[in-house]
């Protein structure tokens, strides 16, 4: 058999389907191609940016023509494999994570002259970070995670920021609860008016569910009195969460 080079595949929707746009030809084209195989990845809700990550590298594309996606660079300081990835709604934020220790960062992005800034370092992340979201709005951060290896550690967590200028620096921290007795969170999302956050709890036999936090002024969330259930098989776990619009 012949290896494949590392890429990605695009989706079009069309209709009441998504027809994949790289079956027939190469109908978007990167102005560099993979090092190699994707591990994470992550695309702006615009369509207009797209962060990857592999072993040997973390990169940013900007789409500067309709099929086309340029490579802009990696994030100064930007680990290579990361845990997780973010960019947010205004396209002016990208969070990358370090894969299983407590560091995230956070880079502005100038999308006139596609160039990314310095890092910004929040502090009083947990470790192992496994997933992060920006609010609708761009002003918060949410940043989840727990124990890559269930036997060092069985504790996840969820710690909020709140964006002040330029700089993440206030960290919001929810109110009740927000550790949590399970290997990890495998997701987290705000709902599309911001005021909500859920989180994917994945557990042991009848412990996976998700919980709600919900939003009380600009500083703080508060954990919402009974989490979302979910009963379900010792192997299985909830990893993708959406609220619909």
């Amino acid at each position: 058999t012949q290896s494949a080079a590392p890429y990605i595949k695009f989706w079009n929707q069309s209709g009441q389907q998504f027809l994949a746009v790289n079956d027939t030809a190469p109908a978007i084209t990167l102005s560099a191609s993979l090092p190699s195989a994707p591990t994470r990845f992550v695309m702006s809700s615009k369509g207009s940016l797209f962060l990857v990550s592999g072993a040997t590298y973390t990169r940013l594309y900007a789409r500067t023509a309709p099929n086309y996606y340029t490579l802009i660079g990696t994030p100064t300081g930007a680990p290579n494999n990361a845990g997780a990835l973010a960019i947010s709604e205004d396209e002016n934020w990208i969070a990358v994570s370090t894969n299983a220790s407590t560091t995230v960062r956070v880079y502005s992005f100038n999308k006139m002259y596609n160039t990314i800034g310095s890092a910004q370092l929040p502090a009083g992340v947990m470790s192992a970070i496994t997933t992060m979201a920006f609010s609708p709005d761009s002003r918060y951060l949410a940043v989840a995670g727990g124990a890559v290896n269930s036997a060092l550690a069985i504790s996840s967590n969820i710690s909020i920021f709140k964006r002040d200028g330029t700089t993440f620096t206030t960290l919001v921290t929810p109110g009740g609860q927000t550790t949590f007795n399970s290997t990890s969170i495998t997701d987290i999302r705000f709902s599309p008016d911001g005021y909500f956050v859920i989180a994917a709890i994945a557990g042991g036999t009848n412990d996976a569910r998700a919980v709600v936090l919900r939003k009380t002024g600009t500083t703080s969330f508060v954990l919402t009195p009974q989490p979302v259930t979910f009963t379900l098989n010792a192997s299985e776990a909830p990893l993708l969460l959406r609220f619909r619009r």
